[in-house]
């Protein structure tokens, strides 16, 4: 939805690029409310590199791999907190 709606419906020059991405970063941050604002700092940043990564590359499966890699990298460093350092 961000990455490929949104940005196709805001990013539609190149002067729209910069604005673009970083609405959409905050919209996206804004969507992860249950984090602390660390946290949010954090999505938003991701949220910035998604977004160039997106213009740059002019396709959405770009930041759909990226994402999903970042999350599992979170799942597995959750996974070793939890399961082998308690």
């Amino acid at each position: 939805m961000f990455r490929g709606f949104l940005y196709r419906g805001w990013v539609r020059s190149r002067r729209a690029v910069v604005p673009g991405v970083v609405i959409i970063s905050i919209l996206w941050a804004v969507l992860h409310a249950q984090y602390d604002w660390s946290g949010l700092l954090q999505v938003f940043l991701m949220g910035l590199l998604l977004g160039w990564a997106r213009w740059r590359s002019g396709s959405a499966v770009l930041t759909l791999l990226m994402h999903g890699i970042a999350n599992l990298w979170a799942m597995l460093e959750t996974v070793v907190k939890v399961q082998w350092l308690s």
